[in-house]
């Protein structure tokens, strides 16, 4: 226990000393890239989300305008009643 805290004691101070000597004005930036880096990779995911919906959308879309049979599944994986 005593080693694992002395093996980590010198990033905590290292750690502390860059936080603690930075003014507000650099703590503002900081955040700010960070909050803009989440942001966007939020977004990123969020369009490809969508985009694969729709795409699922249209291709069950597509399959009702050609008159294919299309069939519920129950969660057991067993057929279902038939979808119009």
């Amino acid at each position: 226990m005593y080693e694992q805290l002395v093996q980590k004691a010198p990033y905590a101070a290292a750690g502390a000393t860059t936080y603690f000597s930075l003014t507000i004005n650099e703590l503002g930036v900081i955040v700010g890239i960070t909050a803009t880096v989440i942001t966007t990779a939020y977004n990123i995911w969020h369009k490809r989300q969508l985009r694969r919906l729709l795409r699922e959308g249209q291709a069950l879309k597509n399959r009702q305008y050609r008159g294919e049979r299309l069939v519920r599944e129950h969660p057991d994986g067993s057929e279902g009643e038939q979808v119009r």
